[in-house]
């Protein structure tokens, strides 16, 4: 609640006790248990209000502080100064009064603070009955304060409900290519309940496949007013001053920390972290990795809040809020409304993963069967040709040399045309479907293909269930360790390392990891079209003909699986093939 609105409330309790007792000075004081802090709503001085600034619990050592330690009310009518030497107890607030009451708040048997009246002019200025007339005020202030209390935490309990229904209805909205706009969506409607100023806002995406945090936002306030957006660890221009890197050092993609940071241990842990002061020691006891300064603002981390994004028991990210203002920034209350965000923002990625699979697996599919029908045609009208060249050849009675190579230049090109024909009908050739097991098909890929100067090493889970599926996976098999044998043709040291595990239950992940020497950044986003090929050889002599990886994937898509690359310029490739472990087609 607002100090405002509790010194409103608090105020006609405070005048009213001073009309029927002799007091100088009066004040409410209220205990946060959470932050073990004092706060001083409201404080009548002389018929005026003074403000007086939070500060720590200190137990018995100051004289609010004993009352609601001992949970019992205390007069002190003369010789303060006195009792409180005698009791080692501090008077923080000026010259000690001549006479001291005070009372606990109450409220089922919880103390929740302490009422206190004082005259600074004379001793024995409260009459014993004053005592008890200040405990009636105090219980009444006490379920007052409680009702307010509840009246507020009801109000933003509804506020809240209300901002993650609007989540979810927009979240479940977006479609294809709406990551983005869903961490748009998380920031803005997360500053509605949880106060990012003089704090950096951080939504990080884990890629449990490549063990890699990327940073999708970074966004920091101060004073009000965004200083700071980061989009997949590039610094947004508006942000950027002149001649700046836009990269951001500390939101590139990275592997997880060891010793872990702050979001690696949320995502180790798979549960929610919460920090509200003494951040170094505290973070250091859990063993994290912490900067001294972080952020565009470059000023410490006071207090931090974090959640994971989880799905099917596995996550997918964290949301983060670290204050570089204040300890206590976040409290339990924003850690359960982070934890239902975070969940509604893991759906939401989840499901446009799922569409967008979905939508590329289609059009996969699609161009599949436009390519077989495509390959029909060729063939139905290309198959002719060397039939023709073979009866113009008998229908001459003698052939020149340049009549003879041209008749040999139709006829073999023509064999490479009906080659590539061939090639564009293989995902969806026909073939045996059922329960494969993936070992197996493996070693008959690296049998067939008979590797002579390269090291296999293989890495198989023998547990794997078997995977449903097509023949065609051997060919898959064999086009990958034969594209990793040719890559390491001119590298030194030629190892071939194959691998497989089980992911979530529902796919199967194989990789090949070869040690040739890498794929340029400028041709990794072209491998898997169709006639593209980064082999040197001409197409019409050797077996270059960008169909490969093509097919790959096409074939996997239908199966609902899927394949991405790994690889950095002398330093080698890995292909990663994901299988589920029933076809969705």
């Amino acid at each position: 609640m607002a100090s405002s609105q509790m010194e409103s409330i608090l105020r006609p309790v405070a005048y009213r006790a001073i009309e029927l007792m002799d007091v100088n000075r009066f004040y409410v004081v209220l205990y946060d248990d959470n932050r073990s802090y004092l706060d001083f709503p409201i404080v009548i001085e002389d018929g005026e209000t003074v403000n007086w600034a939070s500060r720590p619990y200190q137990r018995k050592a100051a004289l609010p502080d004993y009352v609601i330690e001992h949970r019992t009310p205390l007069l002190v009518e003369k010789d303060l100064a006195e009792w409180l030497t005698n009791n080692s107890i501090d008077y923080s607030t000026g010259e000690p009064p001549l006479s001291w009451m005070g009372s606990p708040l109450t409220v089922e048997e919880r103390v929740i603070g302490a009422i206190v009246a004082e005259n600074r002019n004379k001793e024995m200025a409260f009459p014993e009955y004053s005592l008890r007339l200040l405990s009636t005020v105090a219980y009444q202030t006490a379920i007052t304060i409680e009702n307010a209390r509840l009246h507020e935490s009801l109000k933003r309990r509804m506020r809240e409900l209300e901002i993650l229904l609007e989540i979810y209805e927009k979240v479940t909205k977006l479609g294809v290519g709406s990551v983005d706009e869903a961490m748009e969506l998380i920031y803005s409607e997360t500053s509605r309940v949880i106060d990012l100023n003089n704090a950096l806002f951080c939504i990080a995406l884990y890629d449990e496949a490549k063990d890699e945090v990327s940073f999708a936002l970074a966004a920091e306030q101060n004073s009000g007013i965004v200083v700071d957006r980061v989009r997949w660890g590039e610094r947004e221009p508006d942000y950027r001053r002149l001649g700046e890197d836009p990269m951001v050092e500390q939101f590139k993609p990275r592997k997880r920390h060891d010793p872990p940071g702050l979001a690696d241990y949320v995502i180790r842990t798979k549960r929610p972290l919460l920090i509200s002061e003494d951040f170094e020691r505290k973070a250091s006891d859990l063993g994290v990795k912490t900067w001294p300064a972080f952020g565009r603002l470059d000023r410490p981390t006071y207090s931090w809040l974090g959640v994971p994004m989880i799905v099917h028991d596995r996550v997918i990210g964290v949301i983060s809020i670290q204050s570089i203002e204040v300890e206590h920034a976040f409290d339990e209350n924003h850690l359960e409304f982070l934890t239902a965000v975070a969940s509604q923002t893991a759906a939401a990625i989840e499901n446009a993963r799922l569409i967008a699979s979905k939508v590329e697996s289609e059009r996969l599919a699609y161009l599949g069967h436009v390519a077989d029908g495509i390959a029909h045609r060729i063939n139905n009208t290309i198959a002719l040709i060397p039939l023709c060249v073979t009866d113009i050849r008998q229908h001459l009675d003698t052939v020149d040399d340049y009549t003879d190579e041209n008749l040999e230049m139709i006829s073999r090109n023509a064999r490479y045309i009906l080659s590539l024909a061939d090639e564009l009908r293989k995902p969806s050739r026909p073939s045996e479907s059922g329960l494969f097991d993936v070992n197996l098909l493996l070693k008959e890929a690296v049998d067939f293909v008979n590797p002579q100067e390269a090291t296999v090493i293989t890495k198989l889970d023998e547990t794997l269930p078997k995977v449903q599926t097509h023949r065609l996976l051997t060919d898959v098999f064999v086009e990958l360790v034969t594209n990793a044998i040719e890559a390491m043709t001119e590298s030194e040291v030629q190892h071939l390392e194959i691998g497989n595990r089980l992911v979530d239950e529902d796919y199967v992940e194989v990789w090949f990891r070869d040690t040739g020497k890498g794929i340029p950044e400028a041709e990794q986003e072209r491998l898997f079209e169709l006639f593209y090929t980064t082999a040197k050889k001409d197409p019409a002599e050797g077996k270059a003909r960008g169909f490969g990886l093509w097919w790959i994937r096409t074939f996997l898509a239908w199966q609902g699986g899927g394949i991405s690359v790994e690889t950095q310029v002398d330093a080698g490739s890995t292909f990663i093939v994901k299988l589920p472990i029933r076809a969705q087609r």
